[in-house]
């Protein structure tokens, strides 16, 4: 299965996730949350409302309609005049003025506990108005517009184990009463504001039926098919959409991988790097990998020139030992054979020995520099203080030095991060064919600072040729030395990822480290 399909099965067992999860919240959670709003922000309505009364002893009309506020009434009585009820309304106002004792009575009755309600004080009993009767009122509302005929009162079937009340104090004189019930299985909410102030008490109410959940529920299984097929297009769209942006980048870089895995090292150079703008880990990576096969590439150049120049080495070894081990054989088989002048043993034995001690030396270095090989980590680098190696290098020649009367003159100071026994090995060697090849009585130059050590030396022997192929092993003057040093000082400074220069001019010989 590639990965495009993988995003997209994906994709689609989270997006079934979340419908299943976005239906169960507008089912289970969305219609109870919309009553608990529809509750609230009645009650908040009717406080403001309220509070705008009380300011400006009516109503701002404009906000009222705005707010969905038409129903709410607001009742004002005077405790020194309990005969009138002044009432106001965004649709009307006025004055009721009480002409029947009994509902006189009944006022009296039901303003103290007004007055707790708007302190909010408990209010023990409300036993005093259970005897009142609503139809004798009604049987005798006659006046001269209307009569009220076969008036039956209909007492409402209120579910008391589901009332709620709440009572929260708004301010020192005036509190907010919520009741919340079940009429006939409808959800109800009656909120009374309730202020006493300068002897008035002042009821603001307002009624109103919360959406049923019953109701809701319908409504949003009505709408869930829509719900889901939105959500599956937008999921669907989205997901195809995401998964080209994040396999076609892939296949771009498999694809280059592959051309680099088929493409030998030796032609890297042919390889373009992969031209993907993607701006994210994508081009990064794709960045990397360029990098990477770029510096394989040269290190494969580097081991090839490496393994060229170990070839050529062994040849030249298998050369130079040839010529030893051959003289070695000629002059022993003559002495053994008492052959001519070869019969003098005390003469040719030495030299015999000489070729020998040659030999050794050759096999010497050579064990030597794969000893260096095997055994040198060249990432253990240390600070190495190159003018005291340079310094201590020098002593070790002091007797030379003084026997060909040499003069030294050392400038500048500089350390470097390096692996000492390279670094020692390469500079030892520089320093040596300075002081073996300089001309007697001359000064030795010897310039320091970080980014490079240069010596500069005048020689005795001024043959050119020499310098065309001075890093080549078994390179030398003739004089003395068996030319390995400097093949071994440049093979090393390679590794340590220096440069090396030795060149004559003027019979003045320049040998130069570059550091950098």
């Amino acid at each position: 299965m590639n990965l495009s399909r993988k995003t997209f099965i994906y994709t689609l067992s989270l997006a079934a996730l979340i419908i299943v999860f976005i239906v169960l919240y507008l089912i289970i959670f969305l219609p109870s949350l919309y009553v608990e709003y529809s509750y609230e922000r009645q009650a908040n309505l009717l406080t403001q409302r309220h509070m705008e009364f009380l300011e400006n002893n009516e109503y701002d009309s404009d906000n009222a309609k705005a707010n969905s506020s038409v129903f709410t009434t607001t009742i004002s009585i005077d405790e020194k005049d309990l005969d009138k009820i002044y009432y106001y309304n965004l649709n009307f106002s006025g004055v009721l003025e009480l002409k029947d004792e009994r509902l006189k009575e009944i006022v009296a009755k039901i303003t103290p506990n007004l007055k707790k309600i708007a302190k909010a004080e408990d209010v023990s009993t409300w036993d005093e108005l259970e005897d009142i009767n609503i139809q004798d009122f009604i049987d005798e509302s006659e006046t001269k517009l209307f009569k009220i005929n076969s008036f039956k009162f209909q007492p409402l079937n209120i579910d008391k184990d589901s009332t709620q009340y709440n009572f929260v104090r708004l301010s020192n004189d005036t509190s907010l009463n919520s009741a919340r019930t079940k009429i006939d299985g409808n959800d109800y909410a009656n909120n009374l504001v309730v202020t006493y102030r300068n002897n008035k008490i002042i009821v603001t109410a307002y009624s109103a039926v919360a959406g049923s959940i019953d109701e809701i529920v319908p409504i949003i299984l009505m709408n869930i098919p829509v719900i889901i097929a939105v959500i599956l297009v937008i999921i669907i769209l989205s997901t195809l959409w995401f998964s080209n942006r994040i396999v076609k980048p892939i296949e771009k870089i498999t694809s280059h991988t592959n051309e680099m895995i088929n493409m030998p090292l030796d032609k890297a150079g042919s390889i373009m790097p992969l031209p993907l703008k993607t701006n994210d880990e994508f081009e990064i990576l794709a960045n990397d990998i360029d990098e990477l096969y770029l510096r394989l590439s040269e290190q494969y150049e580097r081991l090839k020139q490496d393994m060229k120049s170990r070839e050529v080495f062994l040849q030249a070894s298998s050369h130079q030992l040839k010529t030893p081990i051959t003289v070695s054989l000629l002059l022993i088989e003559g002495m053994i054979g008492d052959i001519g002048k070869y019969k003098d043993h005390s003469i040719y034995l030495p030299k015999v020995k000489n070729e020998l001690i040659n030999m050794r030396f050759i096999i010497d270095e050579l064990l030597d520099m794969n000893q260096d090989l095997l055994s040198v980590d060249i990432s253990n680098k240390e600070e190495i203080d190159m003018r005291a190696l340079v310094e201590n290098l020098i002593d070790r020649w002091f007797s030379v030095i003084d026997k060909r009367e040499l003069h030294i003159e050392f400038s500048g100071n500089a350390s470097i991060t390096s692996n000492l026994n390279y670094i020692q090995k390469i500079t030892e060697n520089i320093i040596e064919n300075a002081i073996k090849y300089a001309q007697e009585g001359s000064t030795i130059l010897i310039e320091l600072d970080s980014h490079k050590l240069e010596l500069q030396n005048k020689t005795e022997v001024a043959n050119e040729e020499i310098f065309n192929h001075i890093f080549e092993p078994f390179v030398s003057s003739g004089s003395s030395g068996n030319g390995l040093g400097l093949y071994f000082s440049n093979y090393y400074a390679k590794i340590m990822g220096y440069s090396l220069d030795v060149f004559l001019e003027d019979n003045i010989v320049t040998s130069r480290i570059n550091f950098s």
